[in-house]
């Protein structure tokens, strides 16, 4: 089942600069509430306990590989256009 993910990294830099990124999911099943507090949960616990400077893109990455079951997939959905008023 495909699904589009929003992730929102807070604080990025710091001064108060907030990451998005969105990342459609081929998974095997709908993920619901439950899976995004354990997407949550490893996606902060690699941010916090990397000695390197991970990029918004590498958190999510690794957070998914270790998520995902086998024959699950994802990818980084990059925009065409950004409007913002």
């Amino acid at each position: 089942m495909k699904q589009v993910i929003w992730f929102k990294e807070k604080n990025v830099d710091g001064y108060g600069t907030n990451v998005d990124v969105f990342v459609e999911v081929d998974a095997h099943d709908e993920l619901k509430y439950e899976h995004q507090q354990e997407i949550k949960r490893i996606a902060t616990r690699i941010k916090e306990s990397s000695n390197e400077d991970l990029t918004t893109d590498d958190i999510i990455k690794d957070t998914l590989k270790e998520y995902l079951d086998e024959g699950e997939t994802f990818k980084i959905l990059q925009p065409d256009l950004y409007i913002s008023f």
